[in-house]
């Protein structure tokens, strides 16, 4: 008998996530993700995250809608499709999620891209780090898509 009938609620331990494999793989660890969640940690507090049109069309409108979601969750101050029209030293701390197409973009020269897995994987690993490599989008060099002449 357990449960309702003994007017206690049952054990929440045997349903809790868990996936090893892919935490292991990710770099995560699930537990210490919910603890730092229910402890309010908020990894985008007080960013700016802007998500470029083909990172919006990429993801989908419901895609969007929910990174966009878990962005607000996480502390970030706005979400928006806007790209800057100042440089990345003049405005407050701001995420730009895109994708490879947007490496071309002249507007976005002065700015890192980075792809939407940033956003999840900072928020299971309790760190925003703009500072690596792993979801950073690399610029096209300049010239490379020319065409010699002969």
């Amino acid at each position: 008998m357990t449960g309702a009938k003994q007017g206690k609620l049952q054990s929440i331990e045997q349903y809790l996530a868990r996936d090893r494999e892919r935490e292991e793989e990710w770099g995560i660890n699930l537990e210490a993700a919910i603890e730092r969640g229910k402890q309010g940690l908020k990894v985008l507090q007080d960013w700016t995250v802007i998500f470029t049109a083909s990172a919006k069309k990429e993801i989908g409108k419901s895609g969007f809608s929910d990174l966009k979601e878990i962005a607000i969750s996480s502390g970030a101050k706005t979400v928006s499709g806007a790209l800057p029209k100042k440089g990345p030293e003049e405005v407050s701390p701001t995420l730009i999620i895109g994708t490879q197409e947007d490496t071309g973009s002249s507007v976005l020269d002065a700015w890192k891209v980075f792809t939407r897995d940033i956003i999840s994987l900072s928020v299971l690993r309790g760190n925003l780090d703009t500072d690596s490599e792993e979801f950073l989008i690399q610029k096209k060099q300049k010239g490379t898509n020319k065409k010699r002449k002969r």
